[in-house]
């Protein structure tokens, strides 16, 4: 029987995709129900958490399920954090447990270290590249490719967003209508941004940006995010942002948080997600 998290109708289940490995990167893969042909494909950049997370793999799940896209979510943390290991410690006893803060000190200097953008970048690049580059993978002329990215994964997305020209690449043989080098994504979307840099990143997105942050949020702070929704919304139609009340980082992954007001936001956003998808992939 299917678990849900409250009234959100969002689902607790293990997740149902697959682990394999995706231009030397290992990718969890989500995929639409059996015999739907994917609309697109949606590379899914992970918070701070990584590719193992269940509340990344189920939110990876539900816009295959829901939206019909083949989702991608590679470990572009390079194994930096293993969730199944930490998760627990860090999330829940680093308050209660001041042992915990020493005992996880090694790990977050590491992790510090070790996902850093300058860092894992590269990294990034390389995958839309090949994943431009090389044939679909599944039948089209024409493949759409998104971005979403959360925390830590939404700068990668935004700079995905900035289509530099050094990144572009020319698609495979088979799209028609493709002439030169192409960015490497169609549209992003990101939720409670961490490392942004306002007002330079916005101002450099020239690709279809949605985002979700809430006013709550410690990171991205409600008068930044203002800053942001003014920068973006002078291009109308071609950005969006949502500022959800009561929201706090990392809102729209929580599964299993008992908040409604939480559950709330992440279904809203989940809903913004796939409405952006929507309109630039399909």
């Amino acid at each position: 029987m299917s678990r849900f998290s409250s009234w959100s109708g969002r689902s607790l289940d293990e997740p149902t995709g697959v682990e394999t490995t995706l231009f030397n990167v290992p990718t969890y893969v989500a995929k639409p129900e059996p015999r739907v042909k994917p609309r697109g494909i949606i590379v899914f950049i992970t918070d701070i958490f990584g590719w193992q997370s269940n509340d990344n793999r189920r939110l990876c799940d539900a816009y295959a399920k829901k939206g019909q896209y083949l989702v991608y979510c590679p470990d572009f943390l390079n194994g930096a954090i293993s969730t199944r290991a930490v998760a627990g410690s860090w999330v829940d006893n680093i308050m209660t447990k001041p042992s915990a803060v020493i005992q996880l000190l090694p790990l977050a200097v590491s992790t510090q270290l070790n996902t850093r953008i300058s860092e894992t970048h590269p990294r990034v690049i390389a995958f839309f590249q090949a994943l431009r580059k090389n044939p679909p993978p599944f039948n089209t002329d024409s493949l759409k490719i998104g971005v979403a990215g959360f925390g830590w994964g939404a700068k990668h997305a935004v700079m995905l967003a900035q289509a530099h020209s050094s990144t572009c690449v020319r698609r495979h043989q088979s799209q028609r209508g493709f002439k030169g080098p192409q960015p490497l994504v169609d549209c992003a979307f990101i939720a409670y941004p961490a490392m942004l840099k306002v007002p330079e990143d916005p101002q450099l997105v020239t690709m279809p940006l949605s985002v979700a942050v809430g006013d709550c949020d410690n990171v991205l702070r409600k008068s930044e995010a203002e800053r942001v929704k003014i920068i973006l919304e002078r291009r109308q139609g071609l950005h969006e942002i949502h500022i959800w009340p009561g929201a706090r980082h990392g809102f729209a992954v929580k599964n299993e948080t008992t908040d409604e007001e939480d559950i709330w936001c992440a279904d809203l956003t989940e809903r913004q997600a796939l409405a952006w998808f929507a309109k630039w992939l399909v």
